[in-house]
């Protein structure tokens, strides 16, 4: 149990995504605004491109969720070096982050191409 905070960490990022992502589904910020929401200029643009990004970003965020869920339990579980751990939990975060922004942003272009 040496790498128990390890996965904790991982387990903590995988239910805070997941949380975010049910609010967003469930009170989804109704205006264009630069305080709660997925906020880039493409998805600015318009208010339905608005209302589509928070919907796709939040399906996103929960499918990133729960693979950095699943990942906890092999870091918590399994049987690897510290270091290795801290690299992997690291760039599984930034990598999920990349994941939600590539994905939602593609979408948005597909659906809305000019």
């Amino acid at each position: 149990m040496e790498n128990a905070h390890l996965g904790f960490v991982s387990l903590a990022c995988g239910i805070v995504f997941i949380g975010a992502a049910v609010i967003m589904l469930l009170f989804p910020p109704r205006k264009i605004n630069d305080f709660y929401g997925y906020r880039t200029s493409t998805s600015k643009k318009s208010q339905e491109r608005w209302d589509f990004a928070q919907r796709f970003s939040s399906w996103r965020m929960i499918e990133a969720g729960i693979v950095l869920t699943i990942v906890s339990i092999f870091l918590e579980y399994g049987q690897i070096a510290k270091e290795i751990g801290v690299v992997v939990g690291i760039a599984l975060l930034i990598a999920s982050c990349l994941y939600m922004f590539l994905r939602t942003e593609s979408a948005i272009k597909k659906k809305f191409p000019l």
